[in-house]
């Protein structure tokens, strides 16, 4: 028996139990279930006839275009598919949807280079909302409609929601997803709330004037904690559930054309109070004009965990494989510290503010643009007492490339390559009056630079290779200059206002140009000596490691403490027994310059010091 169509097959009723229907798209054969007597008619997979008999496609997999192919088949194919226990599959398209597609629990869906476009007006629609237990196979390219509101909510494929008390979605695998089209700082894939077990090869967004995070991970529970614009505070409902936070999330990578939407926090990559979040590749390019945009951001969000009820894991097991690209402002950025810290209106323990974030990133290889925002430091460290493993840095014409700020601790970078720099490559500079929130633990294997302190109008601080101030434990394995150009001196420390513990391995000056008879300009305090190793120079201009001060070298049993200087052992330098002091400038003749120290103290106060050596 054929039959042309569905409005035929609805108004038939004759003894056949086999039905054949022949118009282009809903093509199929249809068999009569005679148990049936409560299923809907869904136009496209079950027929409801005049007789109230029940007809259902003979198929094994469902398409939009059984379902007619206009504004929504789409989504009245998934759930049909997902009801039935089918694959969805969908062809190039493209499918048009008018309201928010929120997909169901379980669809099986292969994209074969599929193309949706999403027109809803409204302010939390999403091209594809995938349910738990989603699983999408091929390319799916999602072009969203401008939108004139902020539409936090709105996203190209949105992964449970900030708004949900309690998390929603988890087990989602989705293979390539393009986000195109948008409103102003559209997200394109937005792991929202709880989301958690998810599963991604691969997110694409083309150079764009309006995507401002093609790849955003959101702490949630908004309907509990909710901003107040009219007292600007953090306020929170009777009976608060906690916090939530996106987490247990792998994306193979991440690759972006240029981000040029104007506004703050635009990132390639941008996790917010996540957790366990892998991501092996970020490529992108962020050429806004603000400050504070990166390629990749991790920041603590606006509450950090303080209403959390993961307070002992916060933002733990972040893993970045490589972070590429060009960019205006930075390509990695820390925001260590909830942002609104201080306009809580239940203020909590401090210290449940700190983001404290682990994060380890394999290599960062950027190029800071000259047009850019006044702060284009490439790496921007605050991990909120965290720690940060990085391993190779290649920059190239930026204004600082490494920027340790306040709140940032336990940090280890392994390489260090600066080419071309506006300042300082490294800036290691705290701020305040507060040694607890300074810098500290710094480590970084080697600093190789060529060319710093290019910029037209660098002040003579901004002109040295590394700037210490304020810092607590600051280690740089080896330092070696290719060429000064610009700059000046490689090493500038200053802990006369706070800090302590920097050190310098060695230093290798293989610019023959440079023309200053030290290495290390020295403001320290002498009861703070700079730990260093050797230094080797091929200009012939070096005679002396530094430009004051001390130095103290480690030499097994016993430490050597050198004294810069008119040759006398100042006053305030603490000392263990058998350590050796020696004086780099030797005074008259019968003067000692060497020491040894028979009794452990300060000097000028309790040390004993015996003469070792004295000028003859």
């Amino acid at each position: 028996m054929t039959l042309p169509d569905y409005s035929a097959l609805r108004a038939y009723g004759g003894t056949a139990r086999t039905v054949i229907l022949t118009r282009d798209g809903i093509a199929g054969a249809f068999q009569l279930d005679a148990d049936d007597v409560s299923s809907a008619d869904n136009g496209g997979t079950i027929i409801v006839d005049a007789a109230g008999r029940r007809w259902r496609r003979i198929t094994d997999h469902v398409t939009p275009e059984m379902f007619g192919g206009g504004v929504n088949s789409l989504i009245t194919a998934a759930n049909a598919a997902a009801s039935a226990g089918l694959p969805l599959i969908t062809g190039s398209g493209p499918y048009t949807c008018d309201i928010s597609f929120a997909g169901p629990q379980n669809l099986a869906w292969e994209c074969r280079d599929t193309r949706v476009t999403q027109n809803s007006d409204r302010a939390d629609a999403a091209g594809f909302a995938p349910g738990s237990g989603t699983v999408q196979t091929g390319r799916l390219t999602i072009t969203m409609g401008d939108y004139p509101g902020p539409g936090v909510g709105r996203a190209a494929v949105r992964l449970d929601d900030t708004q949900n008390r309690m998390p929603q979605v988890s087990n989602v695998r989705m293979d390539t997803i393009v986000c195109l089209g948008g409103h102003n700082n559209a997200n394109g894939v937005a792991a929202m709330g709880g989301a958690s077990n998810i599963r991604i090869k691969r997110i694409e967004c083309p150079t764009s004037a309006k995507y401002g995070r093609p790849f955003l991970a959101h702490w949630g529970n908004f309907q509990d904690h909710y901003y107040d614009s009219a007292t600007s505070q953090y306020k929170h409902v009777v009976g608060a559930l906690p916090t939530t936070h996106p987490h247990d999330i792998q994306i193979d990578e991440i690759v972006c054309g240029d981000l040029t939407f104007s506004g703050a926090d635009v990132s390639a990559a941008f996790i917010s109070a996540g957790y366990d979040i892998h991501i092996g590749r970020v490529v992108g390019g962020v050429f806004n004009d603000l400050n504070g945009s990166a390629i990749v951001t991790v920041s603590a969000g606006d509450l950090g965990f303080a209403y959390s009820n993961i307070k002992t894991i916060r933002m733990r097991n972040i893993r970045i494989g490589s972070i590429e690209g060009q960019t205006k402002n930075h390509a990695y950025r820390e925001i260590g510290r909830a942002l609104y810290a201080a306009a809580d209106e239940t203020p909590q323990s401090d210290d449940l503010y700190d983001g404290v974030i682990d994060i380890e990133i394999g290599s960062i290889n950027s190029v800071g643009r000259t047009e850019g925002a006044a702060n284009n430091n490439c790496v921007v460290l605050t991990n909120g007492r965290g720690k940060t493993k990085i391993g190779l840095i290649t920059a190239t014409n930026f204004n600082h490339v490494v920027f340790a700020g306040n709140y940032s601790s336990n940090v280890s970078i392994r390489e260090v390559d600066a080419k071309d720099t506006r300042r300082n490559p490294l800036m290691l500079l705290g701020y305040g009056s507060d040694p607890a929130i300074w810098p500290r633990g710094y480590s970084i294997g080697a600093l190789r630079m060529d060319n710093y302190g290019t910029q037209s109008g660098a002040t003579a601080l901004e002109r040295r290779g590394v700037r210490a101030e304020k810092i607590i434990g600051a280690y740089v394995g080896q330092i070696i200059v290719d060429r000064v150009g610009s700059g000046t001196d490689p090493f500038y420390s200053d802990t006369r206002n706070g800090g302590s513990g920097i050190g310098v391995g060695d230093i290798r000056m293989m610019d023959s140009s440079y023309n200053i008879s030290y290495l290390i300009t020295n403001m320290n305090n002498v009861s703070d000596p700079i730990s260093i190793g050797a230094i080797f120079d091929v200009s012939g201009a070096v005679t002396t490691a530094m430009s004051g001060g001390t130095s103290i070298l480690h030499r097994g049993r016993f430490r050597e403490i050198t004294v810069y200087g008119d040759g006398s052992v100042p006053a305030g330098i603490r000392v263990n027994k058998t350590d050796r002091i020696v004086a780099q400038f030797v005074g008259a003749a019968g003067r000692p310059f060497s020491w040894y120290v028979d009794i452990a103290g300060v000097t000028g106060t309790d040390a004993v010091l015996i003469p070792i050596s004295a000028r003859v």
